[in-house]
């Protein structure tokens, strides 16, 4: 096209783009023209539509510009049906410190799937990120120990990567307790105490112990020195959750999900439904 029709379009765009029903293909479609639709997309981050702000901000990611990076931290907290997108558009902001900050402030977020979805696109954005913190038991499994101000919570992954996430560097388990790690290791604590004690069992041997503080990280990374590997670890873990004897929440593969529902509020509606629909979408996912 000429530039008189370019510059056309641009106009038509900016004007479709600022409507809820027509932004998420009008964001594209000005995302797809390149540099010169950056300006037309900032002034749709100043919308009073949530969603209007959402697709301007998800496609000014992707031409490299960080206007929109609180705008996508907040979606990827409040709305589930955007949440895989914002995650996604912030791992694509290289270079960008407050991409990095956003990801690292989700990891502290009361749902775990935000956390564990943070963690995955900070480790695309930047695997070196020292707030990852990762422990390498040569090529068994990684532990990455997250220095999070929220609520305790353990994840595991059962694809990819064999990956045990410890979401609060200083939880442990709630006493007694008796786990097995595969046929070969157990763990056990007494009520009261502040460590545990791990054996390791050996045909015609004596049984190797040794006794660790009562602390996630300790236990898992004194486990993998004895030996153990990662389908051990697992059914550790998930022992410990049949028993109740996490702090606070465990996890298997609770990555967020494209394919979810957007309930756009009418005109007139209460703007507390839009927060009532994403809570429900996260609620029904989870379960």
């Amino acid at each position: 096209e000429n530039d008189v029709a370019r510059r056309m379009r641009l106009e038509m765009l900016s004007r479709d783009v600022l409507e809820p029903e027509k932004c998420q293909l009008s964001a594209l479609q000005l995302e797809a023209l390149g540099e010169d639709a950056i300006p037309f997309l900032k002034e749709a981050l100043t919308s009073d539509s949530f969603e209007v702000r959402f697709y301007a901000a998800q496609s000014l990611a992707y031409l490299g510009d960080a206007s929109g990076v609180s705008i996508l931290h907040d979606a990827a907290l409040e709305e589930a049906a955007f949440r895989v997108y914002s995650l996604v558009a912030l791992s694509v902001m290289r270079d960008d410190a407050d991409a990095v900050l956003a990801l690292r402030d989700l990891m502290n977020s009361p749902s775990l799937e935000t956390r564990y979805g943070a963690l995955r696109a900070l480790k695309e954005l930047d695997p070196q990120d020292p707030s990852l913190n990762p422990i390498s038991f040569r090529d068994r499994f990684i532990m990455n120990v997250i220095d999070s101000t929220g609520e305790p919570m353990v994840h595991v992954t059962r694809r990819r990567t064999p990956e045990i996430v410890l979401f609060g560097a200083e939880q442990g388990f709630r006493l007694p307790v008796v786990l097995n790690a595969g046929n070969r290791l157990s763990i056990r604590g007494d009520a009261g105490d502040d460590s545990v004690e791990i054996t390791r069992y050996e045909l015609e041997r004596e049984p190797r112990r040794q006794r660790v503080r009562n602390r996630l990280p300790d236990i898992i990374r004194t486990c993998g020195e004895m030996g153990a590997n990662y389908p051990d670890l697992v059914q550790m873990l998930v022992e410990a959750e049949q028993q109740r004897n996490f702090m606070g929440v465990f996890g298997i593969d609770r990555l967020p999900q494209a394919g979810r529902v957007y309930l756009r509020d009418d005109a007139d509606a209460d703007a507390d439904t839009e927060t009532a629909a994403s809570e429900k979408n996260e609620s029904d996912s989870e379960r």
